[in-house]
């Protein structure tokens, strides 16, 4: 499909331009078509489908194969962020049966290219399956031999060590010579790093290849993770390398996206070219030489590079025409961002009003329906914004037929025990008046008796007192008076006696005997009361009066009394209860209203501030987002100039296959020498593993296929560095 102005954009801010070459190259080399390759990383936006919804049916049947691509977007440690799957379903013949299993499909239609692959362009989507990915890349990183993270190298100097670690974690167990033996699906990974010479010096590379264009040196590595296992070679015999190492003298480090392809075709592509020369040759062994001279045909095929770099040449003139129109755009798109914050900034400053007259009207609302319970007799506390539901909900709950008609089964159930405990108080009251009464009278029988004895107390207590006041007269101590004589003491004793008597009849003293006469007469009044003699006859009598026959009459026709006062007043209530319940659940349903009117003027304003102060970035991104695209604009004579360059130099990249097959590939087969046994049947079952393993999502029944693997690394920027 023909993508968007937008979708390339995008697709060009994920993959930079200075790495750009590097990841189309590292996707071309290794893709079964070249073309189509290119076609494929041209047309898919970077969130391409997770499941193919299409099927070619063909007349004679023909196999579809699907051709899958697995992009592995990570940091710059190699932790893999997000995985997305793009699937092209193709059909070898040319043939017109076809039909679409879906109707997701995003405009139903397809294209033809040279090799009469038909191919759909599938709905949008993310596959989150990172951790089932068959190779892991973990990158590492150290600075004059110092373990570093991606954060802490950034911007610093020093001799620096990049190092790529792969782990295959696709295998499966296999018979060999009777024994089990652990055989992983043969992954080629190639990892591709463009390193700009005005940081980079005096590179090194583990396994690869440097090529270098006065600018900035192309770095390319290859391995093959789990091979090692897999033939159970000794590492002294010979080393397969299952990781990289590029190491350079650096200054202020940075480093942008590095791309790394895992696939399983170069292996399946070398098996095919074995099978048919078997078939031709009646071979009946697997021969290492017969793989590495399918290595050399895949690397001297590299060269179709050269026509796809040329499709992406003839295009680049659009996306450059692109650019200019959406960095005019963007200019367009800052200018309405500011007016759209001054106008919420406007409507902000209104913010405060606008709650506060809502909460006015809403608290004015919870006074008046107050005043009105409370004017239809009922108790009502006072009335928030918060407790209102529940408050006005209680009153209503006790309003209801059904409450009222449960307290009054509560009451007339009650009654019995209540009137009976009533009567009963009275009647204790009664008895108890009874015997105090009778034991007053009994104490008032005594009174004489009681009165002489106050009396004389009180005499004592006087005569005392005027013996110390006629001695202090006469200058006489206690001691000195009991030692006078006779004659002496009488004339005082006289005089006392005489004083004394005087005393006793004044009002004072006579209202002191009768105050204490009838303190005394009530001391002995409550004594008796609380005697246990007395008790036990007051509870008797209260019991006999309980069981007579008219206290019994008196307790029923209390109960039948207040059962048909409770009954009146039950249904005399109802019809103004119901009036009630309706007038606080309509005030309930009136206060509710405007509670959600009051809620959404908050959430309103509290929208319209968040808004605002959302613009502040919106308007800080939408000027940067323009200062950005003019600078691309600016940019896109470089972009041109890059793309030639790339062009020029496609055909230099096959010297990375040429070092693969020269490489470790090349020192199998010399120490295989092309002879059975052992590592025949390992070759063999390598064969067998990865002919199985041809798709990431899963292939529908039917279909044939082959996925490959592209990771992308986020960059290293040296204003990183903290």
């Amino acid at each position: 499909m023909k993508m968007k102005l937008p979708e390339k954009i995008e697709q060009i801010e994920n993959i930079s331009k200075r790495t750009m070459a590097i990841a189309l190259a590292a996707a071309l080399i290794l893709s079964a078509s070249v073309g189509a390759g290119v076609n494929a990383l041209l047309s898919h936006h970077t969130k391409a489908s997770v499941q193919s919804s299409c099927e070619v049916k063909a007349e004679n049947q023909a196999t579809p194969e699907k051709d899958e691509t697995v992009y592995v977007i990570a940091d710059a440690s190699g932790n893999p962020q997000k995985v997305v799957v793009s699937d092209w379903l193709k059909n070898e013949q040319n043939q017109a049966g076809i039909a679409t299993v879906s109707d997701e499909d995003a405009d139903g239609g397809y294209s033809i290219d040279s090799d009469n692959a038909y191919s759909w362009d599938t709905q949008s989507g993310e596959l989150d399956q990172a951790s089932d990915l068959p190779v892991s890349v973990k990158l590492s990183y150290l600075l004059d031999g110092k373990e570093m993270t991606a954060e802490q190298i950034a911007g610093k100097s020093g001799k620096a060590t990049i190092r790529f670690d792969y782990t295959n974690n696709r295998k499966q167990v296999v018979s060999i010579d009777g024994k089990d033996a652990d055989i992983y699906v043969p992954f080629t990974v190639i990892t591709g790093a463009v390193l700009d010479d005005s940081v980079f010096s005096n590179i090194e590379v583990s396994n690869g290849k440097i090529i270098n264009d006065g600018t900035r040196s192309i770095v390319i590595g290859f391995a093959l993770p789990g091979m090692q296992d897999s033939l159970a070679l000794k590492k002294d015999a010979i080393n397969i390398p299952d990781s990289i190492e590029i190491t350079a003298d650096v200054k202020n480090f940075s480093l942008t996206t590095t791309l790394t392809m895992v696939t399983n075709d170069v292996f399946n592509q070398a098996a095919e070219d074995v099978d048919q020369k078997k078939a031709e040759q009646g071979d009946s062994d697997f021969s290492l030489n017969q793989l590495t001279g399918g290595i050399n045909q895949l690397a001297d095929g590299s060269s179709a590079l050269y026509d796809g770099t040329s499709q992406l040449l003839d295009k680049s003139g659009m996306l450059i025409s692109g650019i200019q129109q959406l960095a005019e755009g963007s200019q367009q798109v800052s200018g309405g961002v500011i007016t759209v914050r001054q106008t919420l900034q406007l409507l902000c400053s209104k913010n405060a009003d606008l709650q506060g007259g809502a909460a006015t009207v809403f608290d004015t609302l919870l006074s008046t329906t107050r005043k009105q319970v409370e004017a239809a007799g009922m108790s009502c506390p006072e009335l928030t914004r918060d407790n209102y539901a529940d408050v006005l909900g209680g009153i209503s709950s006790g309003l209801s037929e059904e409450t009222l008609r449960a307290m009054a089964e509560q009451a007339l159930a009650d009654l019995p025990d209540q009137v009976e405990s009533a009567v009963r108080q009275n009647v204790s009251q009664q008895v108890e008046d009874a015997i105090r009464q009778n034991v007053t009278a009994q104490v008032d029988e005594k009174c004489g008796e009681i009165e002489q004895q106050v009396t004389a107390g009180v005499q004592q207590q006087v005569h005392e007192q005027v013996l110390q006041g006629v001695l202090v007269q006469e200058g006489l101590t206690a001691e000195q008076y009991e030692g006078l004589d006779a004659e002496q003491k009488a004339a005082i004793d006289s005089k006392v006696g005489a004083m004394t008597g005087q005393q006793m009849q004044s009002d004072q003293i006579q209202q002191t005997i009768q105050d204490t006469v009838e303190s005394k007469k009530q001391q002995l009044i409550e004594e008796n009361m609380q005697s246990e003699a007395v008790k036990s006859q007051k509870q008797q009598l209260i019991n006999q009066s309980m069981q007579s026959d008219e206290v019994q009459a008196q307790i029923s026709g209390i109960i039948n009394q207040k059962m048909s006062e409770i009954n009146a007043t039950l249904n005399a209530k109802l019809p103004a209860a119901r009036d009630g319940k309706k007038s606080i659940d309509a005030a309930i349903e009136q206060l509710n209203t405007y509670n959600e009117f009051y809620q959404g003027i908050l959430q309103y304003t509290n929208g319209v501030r968040s808004l605002y102060n959302g613009t502040e970035q919106l308007e800080s991104g939408a000027q940067q987002l323009s200062e950005g695209l003019d600078k691309l604009n600016g940019s896109t004579g470089a972009l041109a100039q890059g793309v030639n360059s790339l062009n020029d130099g496609a055909m230099r990249l096959s010297d990375g296959m040429k070092l693969f097959r020269d490489g470790s590939l090349g020192k199998l087969a010399s120490l295989a020498g092309g002879s059975t046994g052992d590592l025949s049947a390992r070759f063999k079952a390598l064969r067998d593993v990865s002919e199985a393993y041809k798709s990431y999502t899963g292939l529908h029944e039917g279909e044939s296929g082959k996925v490959k693997f592209i990771y992308r690394t986020d960059s290293i920027e040296a204003s990183d560095a903290k």
